[in-house]
C-alpha cells in the first residue's frame, strides 16, 4: 500500500504555456527534498493562430516513489483530513488558466480514464450491470459517479458521451469475489449544453 504525502493545495506549482502547437498545463507537487513531481499535466491542440481547436485532455497521476518506497500524494490538510479532489482541483485551475489565456472557458473537456478514475468508475460500472442494466445503459451513469464526472458537472460540463473499446479481465473483490470483463479503453467527453 502506498504511503500518503499530504502536501496543502497553496503549495503546488501550477501553471500553463504554449508548447509548438499545444497549450499546456502543470500541476507539480514539492517533494520533501525540494523537487517538484508533477502529478497532473494537461493538453489542448492549438491552430496555426494558436488559438485552441479542442478542450484539454489531463493526465493525473498521484503515485510518487521516494526512497525507495510507493507513495500517493493526498492533496489537503493531514491534521484535519481533509482532502481535495485532484480532478476538481486540475479542472478549475485549468479552466481558469485557458480562459485567461483564450478570453473564454473550454467548450469541451475529453479524456481517457485511467488509474483512479479508471478503477473507480469500473466499480461503479459493475454495479449498474449487476442491477440488471444493459452495458451501453451503464457508461454515462457510471462516469457520473465518479470524481472524473462529478468535477466536470459541477463546472458546468453536463453532456457525456462515453466510448468504450477493447476487452480485459479484472479482479472484483467480494462477495462473492470474481473476474470480470470490462473495456480496456474508456474514453469520455464532457461539453456544455
Amino acid at each position: 500500500m502506498d504511503s500518503p504525502l499530504w502536501i496543502a493545495e497553496a503549495a503546488l506549482s501550477i501553471r500553463d504555456a504554449v508548447v509548438d502547437s499545444s497549450w499546456c498545463f502543470y500541476i507539480d507537487a514539492p517533494l520533501p527534498a525540494g523537487e517538484h513531481w508533477p502529478i497532473a499535466f494537461g493538453a489542448a491542440n492549438l491552430d496555426q493562430d494558436l488559438l485552441p481547436v479542442e478542450g484539454p485532455r489531463f493526465m493525473l497521476d498521484k503515485r510518487v516513489t521516494l526512497n525507495e518506497q510507493p507513495h500517493r500524494v493526498i492533496i489537503g490538510d493531514e491534521p484535519s483530513g481533509l482532502r481535495a479532489s485532484l480532478s476538481e482541483l486540475a479542472i478549475r485551475h485549468a479552466i481558469r488558466l485557458f480562459t485567461n489565456r483564450f478570453g473564454a472557458a473550454p467548450d469541451e473537456l475529453p479524456g481517457n480514464l485511467v488509474s483512479d478514475n479508471k478503477r473507480h468508475f469500473y466499480e461503479e460500472y459493475l454495479k449498474l450491470l449487476d442491477e440488471g442494466n444493459e452495458p451501453q445503459a451503464c457508461h454515462i451513469p457510471a462516469i457520473r459517479r465518479i470524481s472524473f464526472g462529478k468535477s466536470r458537472e459541477a463546472h458546468g460540463y453536463t453532456v457525456f458521451s462515453v466510448d468504450c473499446t477493447g476487452d480485459d479481465i479484472i479482479y472484483r473483490k467480494g462477495p462473492p469475489e470474481q473476474l470480470r470483463r470490462v473495456s480496456k479503453n474508456i474514453d469520455v467527453n464532457a461539453r456544455r449544453p
